[in-house]
């Protein structure tokens, strides 16, 4: 059940189903994740020139791609009811633990 008290939350969702009936949607769908992707990467290669990480930098780049998406964000703010803090919390939580060597 869709929590709509969460609005600051980014909402590909629309973008994502209207490419499937919509090529140009579709291209600017598929462009918006090239772009995140990139920005994603470059934030790996920051953490990575102050400390070693747990798997390689592309690798790195992927995951925080991954697990800061704006459908994992939907999934945990909509369906599941948390706020902005808790999400905030976990996604550093969860990337530290993943990508930060213990020594």
């Amino acid at each position: 059940m869709a929590n709509e008290s969460n609005s600051s939350v980014p909402q590909p969702t629309h973008t994502l189903f209207a490419s499937a009936v919509e090529p140009e949607i579709a291209k600017v769908f598929e462009e918006m994740n090239h772009y995140r992707m990139i920005n994603m990467q470059t934030y790996a290669k920051w953490i990575a020139a102050r400390g070693p990480l747990r798997v390689g930098r592309r690798r790195a780049g992927a995951i925080i791609w991954a697990l800061a998406s704006p459908d994992v964000a939907r999934m945990l703010c909509e369906e599941i009811s948390w706020t902005e803090s808790p999400h905030a919390r976990w996604l550093a939580d969860t990337l530290i633990r993943t990508l930060l060597s213990d020594g």
